[in-house]
């Protein structure tokens, strides 16, 4: 028998959290800051920003939807828009 610690479990599971509230802090900072560029490919957007919370295929493209990751209704949203090719056209950002 395997004796899991709760408290370890928790642990983690805060460092997850924490780990996406910064990538968050960093994509919304990017995009205010102008760093973020269209023409990046999605493997490497979602190597420097995480996994989006929600992603979609709609009329030809791909929609990643990032948000802090325990604020459901209050957070700021960012929708971000791949082509077919899986590179960056576009994004929104929702207050």
């Amino acid at each position: 028998m395997v004796w899991i610690n709760p408290f370890d479990e928790m642990r983690r599971m805060q460092q997850e959290i924490d780990r996406q509230c910064r990538n968050f802090d960093l994509l919304l900072k990017d995009i205010q800051e102008g760093h973020l560029k269209p023409g990046i490919q999605r493997k490497e957007f979602i190597r420097i920003y995480g996994e989006p919370i929600l992603e979609e295929e709609m009329d030809g493209r791909t929609e990643l939807l990032y948000r802090y990751p325990l604020e459901f209704f209050a957070s700021q949203k960012v929708y971000v828009y791949f082509d077919k090719n899986g590179y960056l056209l576009e994004w929104r950002v929702e207050i």
